[in-house]
């Protein structure tokens, strides 16, 4: 099983940095729309992002609380897609 474990970030849309995150991912589902990922991120506040944050993992990898984070490999052109449990309101 493919697991993604790290520190990472959290800014607002304006791309200004709010607070610190440990995240755990897990490989759900690799398909022809690319790959879906699952898990978990908690800031170091304690206070959840809002869907309009964005949240940036260890790697560099970036993208907000609604859509998940999005990659695009120059090589592939491969979408991974992480839906993050508990750090937004709205259901995916």
């Amino acid at each position: 099983m493919n697991i993604l474990r790290g520190r990472g970030k959290i800014y607002t849309s304006q791309g200004e940095y709010l607070d610190e995150i440990t995240y755990e991912i897990y490989l759900k589902s690799r398909n022809s729309r690319g790959t879906e990922w699952q898990g978990e991120i908690v800031p170091d506040s304690g206070i959840l992002p809002v869907c309009n944050h964005f949240i940036e993992l260890e790697d560099g990898r970036r993208g907000n609380s609604i859509t998940g984070i999005n990659t695009y490999s120059s090589f592939e052109l491969v979408v991974d897609s992480f839906s993050i449990k508990g750090t937004c309101p709205f259901k995916h």
